[in-house]
């Protein structure tokens, strides 16, 4: 019974050691907003894929991981503010198999997007 109870306790550490793994190796994308306004919607295209982001509050921040298999390009970004206007742009560079990169943009004051790795 010791056993069993020893060799699941091991399945169940190696479950959650790869679980942990994923976040740290797999790519990702945050959006922080200080800019002192909620936002609506923000998507974040990439070579292959396309992430959205819901409503974000002011003063707050979202994360969501991305595949690995990415074609070569840039960040595209675009912004739709609670007042309808919206704001895009493009930044950094993707390429496939980046792993552990997070990649972070920050929703300012004045509707100024920043972004850095």
């Amino acid at each position: 019974m010791k056993r069993i109870i020893w060799t699941l306790g091991v399945i169940l550490l190696i479950m959650f050691a790869t679980y942990q793994a994923y976040f740290i190796f797999m790519p990702r994308v945050a959006i922080e907003n200080i800019s002192g306004e909620s936002v609506k919607l923000v998507e974040v295209k990439l070579p292959s894929s396309k992430l959205v982001f819901d409503a974000i509050a002011e003063s707050s921040a979202s994360v969501i991981y991305y595949s690995l298999d990415q074609a070569d390009g840039v960040y595209e970004y675009r912004v739709v503010y609670m007042d309808g206007q919206i704001s895009t742009g493009k930044c950094g560079y993707v390429t496939a198999n980046e792993f552990g990169k997070s990649y972070r943009f920050v929703l300012r004051p004045n509707r100024v997007v920043t972004c850095n790795s």
